[in-house]
């Protein structure tokens, strides 16, 4: 119920296959009462991390989490690829159960940054805008922000095939992708036995509320390619 795009369902039916272990989690790029661990902290009593660098969302998320006896830190940051694995090392190391990366623009860059923890399940989001088969993201910007680059909201983020081909990188499989066309579920291999694991091309799925405005995927590819992207 806390998440934008039933990411909490599918969230549960992986857990009920590969159980929660450490009840651990990591999420940057969140909403305070919207975001994809939520549902997961409470269900389970699971500690973990919040980063943002919004005061806004953070200082609200601060103020709900001081009400809940659980051991959730919040901290507020602006995050890129040079401090991301330091900023998460300081609060958690080693293996935990969930990890979620979404900050609609250097996605890709900050998961291929992260050294520090071994998450079991990762939920990334990918840009359907860029189609099932290129395997691309944008160039790392330290201050990327998607509306400054485009005003469509359009340019950012990775799509699903560098999604699944860094995961691969990293040892895990590709198990689901959201009905909306916008997170991707991945499963470290050592876990996935008994989830099916899916080729990025049957996955994909486009961008639904892109295409509710009337924007075709013709469209779409046509914004994102007109600006730079690089081949992963």
């Amino acid at each position: 119920m806390f998440s934008q795009h039933q990411e909490a369902k599918h969230l549960q039916r992986i857990f009920s296959s590969i159980d929660v272990r450490t009840r651990s989690f990591v999420e940057f790029g969140f909403g305070p009462f919207q975001n994809n661990t939520l549902d997961f902290a409470l269900k389970y009593r699971a500690s973990g991390l919040y980063m943002d660098g919004s005061a806004k969302s953070c200082l609200i998320a601060k103020l709900f989490w001081a009400f809940v006896p659980l051991k959730v830190r919040v901290k507020r940051a602006w995050i890129d690829k040079a401090n991301v694995d330091s900023l998460i090392s300081e609060e958690c190391n080693g293996e935990i159960d969930l990890l979620s990366v979404d900050v609609d623009g250097n996605d890709y860059w900050l998961w291929q940054a992260i050294r520090c923890i071994s998450p079991r399940v990762i939920v990334v989001e990918y840009n359907a805008s860029f189609g099932p088969e290129r395997a691309v993201t944008v160039p790392y910007d330290p201050l990327f922000e998607r509306h400054e680059k485009h005003p469509s909201g359009f340019y950012h983020g990775m799509s699903l095939q560098a999604a699944a081909k860094l995961g691969h990188s990293k040892g895990y499989s590709l198990v689901q992708c959201d009905e909306a066309g916008v997170n991707a579920f991945f499963v470290r291999n050592d876990e996935v036995d008994g989830l099916p694991t899916l080729d990025p091309r049957q996955a994909y799925i486009p961008h639904s509320e892109r295409l509710s405005r009337g924007y075709s995927q013709e469209v779409q590819e046509g914004v994102v390619y007109s600006l730079p992207v690089v081949d992963v």
